[in-house]
C-alpha cells in the first residue's frame, strides 16, 4: 500500500513538471529564409545591342529620356527632333553628348545609349537615324509600340516588304520614297529608322 503511494505522487509529479515545461520549438515550423528556387529573382539589366549592327555595347542604358529641347517629331526622311540627316557627327556630339561607337564595314554606328537612338555615320555625316525610344513619333502618331496596321492606314499599302526573323524583329516595311521604314514584332512597330531615300535596301534592314 505504502509503495502503491508512492508510485502515485511519483506520477503525478512527472506530470506536473510535463505541464509546466515549455516544449522544445518544433523545427519545421521555424520560419526559414526563401530557398534560391522560392525567392523572388533579380533579372539584371540585358545587355542591348546596336540594331545597326548586332554588336553588343558597353553600358545599357540607365533610363530613357530625349534629347534636351523637347523636340520629339520624326520628319521622314529628314529627321528626328534635333538631329537631321547630313549633319556632321561632331555637332550632334557637342549637342548631346558622346556616343558609343560601333565600327562597320561600309558605316559607323554611334549609339546614344540614354536616348535610345542609334545613328548610321559614313564620312562623318548622319546618313541614318533608328529610333527605339517611344517617347518620339511622327506626325501622324506613329511611335514604337504602336500597331503596324496604324502604320499601313496612315502611309498607304505602297510598301516594301521584307522578311527579318532576327531575336526581336520578324519583318521589315519600308516606304523609300518617304525615307522611313518600321521594324515590327508581333505586328507591333519595335524600330522606326529615318534615311536618305537614295540608300539601297542592304542599308535599311534592321
Amino acid at each position: 500500500m505504502k509503495k502503491g503511494v508512492l508510485l502515485l505522487c511519483a506520477l503525478v509529479l512527472v506530470a506536473s513538471q510535463a505541464c509546466c515545461t515549455a516544449p522544445a520549438p518544433d523545427a519545421g515550423l521555424t520560419p526559414v529564409p526563401p530557398s534560391s528556387s522560392d525567392a523572388v529573382p533579380s533579372v539584371p539589366a540585358p545587355t542591348r545591342k546596336s540594331s545597326l549592327s548586332g554588336s553588343p555595347l558597353k553600358s545599357p542604358p540607365p533610363f530613357v529620356t530625349t534629347v534636351k529641347g523637347g523636340d520629339t517629331l520624326i520628319v521622314p526622311g529628314k529627321r528626328v527632333g534635333a538631329i537631321a540627316l547630313g549633319e556632321q557627327i561632331d555637332r550632334v556630339e557637342s549637342r548631346i553628348g558622346k556616343a558609343e561607337i560601333v565600327p562597320r564595314e561600309d558605316f559607323q554606328i554611334y549609339s546614344f545609349v540614354q536616348y535610345l537612338l542609334d545613328l548610321g555615320v559614313q564620312k562623318d555625316s548622319v546618313m541614318i537615324i533608328l529610333v527605339m525610344n517611344p517617347a518620339y513619333a511622327t506626325s501622324e502618331g506613329i511611335a514604337v509600340g504602336r500597331g503596324i496596321t496604324t502604320v499601313i492606314r496612315a502611309y498607304g499599302r505602297n510598301y516594301e516588304y521584307e522578311e527579318i526573323k532576327n531575336a526581336d524583329v520578324e519583318y521589315l516595311i519600308s516606304y523609300p520614297a518617304q525615307g522611313i521604314s518600321f521594324s515590327v514584332w508581333k505586328e507591333k512597330v519595335v524600330k522606326i529608322k529615318i534615311y536618305n531615300q537614295k540608300l539601297t535596301i542592304r542599308h535599311m534592314k534592321q
